[in-house]
């Protein structure tokens, strides 16, 4: 998931929420009965605890406590001593904050919240579920899903959070690694290297959970070398829809194994996975170009493009090398005089002097299509530990990677996300209405007669394919369930605000001005378009998102999904299956509801 400084995607639950599951993993299994655990450990905050709401505090109506609760699964997962959250046994609060998605935006009911603290607990909370008339489950690793699937994505499920499962084992004669999927990325990044200078390819925002990362893709600055997490997923622990445990690898299950690498969530809960690992003790290169006052215009914009597209699809693109294009205002990082903001950073494996050539051919490109030179540059020898710390944008100086820090921030977005598929780019004249719309916006902005917008937009152009991409290899796309590997630019429009701040109508019709007119420019140029599952779309149709997402997979993920979910247990509003028989939760809530507020 992407970010910029003052729009995050790394939105988290509040300090409300952490407290809660450290006093639910706390909870003790002796004999004294599990609610008055809860009622300890959940009950009133004490005075002088420091909790605080950054909303007023509020009491769900009778009507959606009995929506929210699910008596049978609450008295199964108490018999099961599993500890969980509930609109029945906890404060609004405290549930709404349990029930949290990172993305204030989409806010759901659950029927429980459970918090397993082993595989075990996992495999009777699945039990529970099916008891208590086949409710919906979705695991939680890191909460980061766009759309709240994690919460369930609608209400009534039964979210298992795997926050429990955070350890990171390494084998430096295997070069593999246990992970848990409730390890944090930045806490995966700390712990490889300090246990033996290793690294995986994933994104780059630390307080992401590995698990769901992982099972959708899990792109990054080093996937045009490594290939993407999913594709380096050895072997996995995974909970089946029927209660029991199975090992999945290339060589058992591997039909299973196959639709981890890419749809995973449709299919169980991993509770362990097996990474393949690198080395990553050689030296390697921060690289970070900026470009505002040098853009004069919108004609500006399409040749720096046309510039950064010509070097990507040169066959001399090293795999080494991985970056990003980012559109959005000016601030604090840039020259002052701007109208907009280009920014493109990367990393390249590799030290500094063979890099040089590169860059070079770079700025070649930007002279042959008449765009300017980047107004700042950066680029700094560093290791693979202080390049991802430099990359992080959420913590404070001097404490990157603090994923616990870094999960307490809330923020407010939609985003809309595209594939440009083939190694072949946009034409000049298929860019100018993109790059048109976004300097109009922001040369509007610059007008001091024009009212306040609480709310910004960014445009993140990621360099998916171009030459010599791991990804895009035979063996890659043979085992993995996401197929669309052949792509160029993975393109990510999204409008946003602070945590619990409001957009309306008029960030809304920005945003489908900017989907509407880069699916417009992909299909003016001859570019089939496609999406990404990691970067959920919600207000995609059925039709739409199977074809976006998994496009010629789909038969085979129903028929793997048929064999070893047949209720379709693992679900949300995307579900393989589209309608379970006599499932009591057909007709639950599939919308979000706003931020608590008094009556």
């Amino acid at each position: 998931m992407r970010s910029d400084q003052g729009i995050s995607f790394c939105s988290i639950r509040n300090l409300a929420a952490i407290l809660l599951i450290q006093a639910l993993l706390s909870l003790s299994t002796s004999a004294t009965p599990a609610a008055s655990h809860r009622a300890r450990a959940l009950g009133a905050w004490p005075p002088g605890s420091g909790v605080t709401y950054p909303y007023e505090r509020s009491v769900l109506s009778p009507d959606r406590v009995a929506r929210a609760v699910n008596w049978n699964l609450a008295s199964c997962l108490e018999g099961a001593s599993v500890p969980y959250a509930s609109s029945r046994t906890n404060s609004t609060d405290a549930y709404w904050d349990a029930a949290q998605s990172d993305n204030l935006r989409y806010h759901f009911h659950p029927s429980a919240i459970a918090y397993p603290r082993d595989h075990a607990g996992v495999e009777e909370a699945v039990r529970c579920a099916t008891r208590a008339g086949n409710t919906a489950v979705s695991a939680r690793s890191g909460g980061h899903s766009f759309a709240g699937f994690g919460s369930g994505g609608q209400d009534g499920s039964l979210v298992i959070d795997l926050g429990a499962f955070d350890k990171v084992v390494y084998d430096a004669g295997k070069q593999t690694a246990q992970i848990g999927p409730g390890t944090r990325l930045g806490d995966v990044v700390k712990e490889l290297w300090k246990q033996g200078k290793a690294g995986m390819p994933h994104g780059t925002c630390p307080p992401v959970g590995t698990g769901g990362h992982a099972l959708c893709g899990g792109f990054g600055p080093t996937s045009r070398k490594w290939g993407m997490a999913t594709d380096n997923i050895l072997s996995a622990e995974v909970v089946l829809a029927n209660g029991t445990s199975t090992h999945v690898s290339a060589t058992s299950n591997p039909e299973l194994w196959w639709g981890l690498r890419g749809a995973g969530s449709f299919f169980g809960i991993v509770t362990s996975f097996e990474f393949k690992t690198y080395n990553v003790d050689s030296p390697m290169v921060f690289l970070e170009y900026r470009w505002s006052p040098s853009i004069k215009s919108a004609d500006d914009t399409v040749s720096l493009v046309e510039a950064v597209q010509a070097f990507s699809l040169d066959q001399r693109l090293p795999a080494e090398l991985g970056f990003h294009l980012q559109f959005q205002r000016p601030n604090g990082g840039d020259p002052s005089g701007g109208t907009i903001s280009i920014h493109m950073r990367g990393m390249f494996s590799g030290d500094l002097q063979t890099y040089k050539p590169h860059v070079e051919r770079l700025f070649a490109e930007l002279a042959s299509h008449n765009a300017p030179r980047p107004d700042m540059s950066t680029e700094k020898q560093m290791d693979y530990l202080t390049i991802m710390e430099e990359w992080d944008d959420f913590g404070s100086p001097g404490d990157k990677l603090d994923t616990l820090a870094e999960r307490l921030v809330h923020n407010s977005f939609i985003a809309r996300t595209s594939l440009s598929m083939g190694q072949k780019g946009f034409t000049h004249q298929s860019l100018l209405p993109l790059m048109q719309l976004m300097w109009d916006d922001m040369k509007s902005r610059q007008d001091p007669a024009r009212p306040f917008r609480n709310w910004g937009w960014n445009l993140y152009m990621e360099m998916f394919g171009g030459a010599n991409a791991r990804h895009r290899d035979a063996d890659l796309i043979r085992d993995s369930s996401f197929p669309h590997r052949d792509g160029l630019w993975l393109m990510q429009s999204s409008i946003g605000t602070a945590g619990f701040g409001q957009f309306g109508d008029d960030a809304r019709q920005m945003l489908d001005k900017l989907d509407d007119v880069a699916a417009e420019s992909m299909r003016a140029s001859g570019l089939d378009r496609r999406s990404y599952s990691c970067y959920v779309d919600p207000n995609l149709s059925e039709e739409q998102w199977r074809s976006l997402y998994y496009g010629d997979a789909i038969p085979r993920l129903e028929k793997l999904k048929s064999e070893v979910d047949p209720t379709n247990l693992f679900r949300n509003p995307q579900s393989l299956v589209r309608k379970v028989p006599n499932d009591p939760h057909n007709g639950q809530i599939k919308i979000s509801h706003p931020l608590p507020r008094s009556s």
